[in-house]
């Protein structure tokens, strides 16, 4: 039996993580045990401290959940030194849902010979869509139009004279700079799709 610390929160949920595990193990024969922890994370701020950055999450309460664990899933919570020490000599593996594993503590993990799996790039096609809706966003004006009515209480009709209006994206002209992974999700045969 393989025993799975599933550390979830109110954005990749327990039940998510589970269902996916559930789904990888279908054929292996393996029977799986879980032990859910959740976090309040996005409601809460992600925090950082000496070890870890990007975080949610108790790390006494994961620590005393962490005994005996063989792997550990984590979206938002801390996997620090103290969890790896009190699921010790069987923990088998870290896991992050995320394109990075920082709040992982991963110097502790390669001393203790524990490897780290992560999503990298995951979260690519969402992060190429909030640069889209943030040129759209500046092309318009709608920032600091929101931000006049909002906190000002005052319209801004200047911002929707012609000149100061924005041109529509579809006869603009966009740069790039880079092509990692995000750039190439924007790269000018996927542009179309805007305009």
């Amino acid at each position: 039996m393989l025993k799975i610390l599933v550390l979830g929160d109110r954005f990749i949920t327990c039940e998510t993580m589970i269902a996916v595990l559930e789904a990888v193990f279908l054929d292996s024969g393996e029977k799986l045990e879980y032990i859910c922890y959740s976090d309040n994370w996005p409601v809460e701020p992600l925090i950082r401290n000496d070890e870890v950055s990007e975080f949610v999450g108790d790390e006494d309460e994961i620590a005393a959940l962490a005994a005996g664990v063989d792997f550990i899933l984590t979206h938002s919570a801390p996997v620090t030194l103290k969890v790896l020490e009190k699921a010790s000599e069987s923990l088998k593996a870290v896991a992050a849902a995320r394109g990075g594993p920082v709040n992982i503590n991963s110097k502790a993990c390669t001393e203790r010979g524990i490897p780290i799996f992560y999503s990298a790039g995951s979260k690519g096609g969402a992060v190429a869509e909030f640069t889209v809706a943030l040129m759209l966003a500046e092309s318009r004006n709608l920032g600091r139009s929101h931000g006049s009515m909002m906190y000002e209480k005052k319209w801004r009709g200047d911002l929707y004279v012609n000149d100061k209006s924005g041109n529509e994206i579809g006869s603009s002209v966009v740069g790039l700079i880079g092509l990692g992974a995000i750039g190439k999700l924007h790269a000018p045969e996927n542009m179309d799709r805007v305009g």
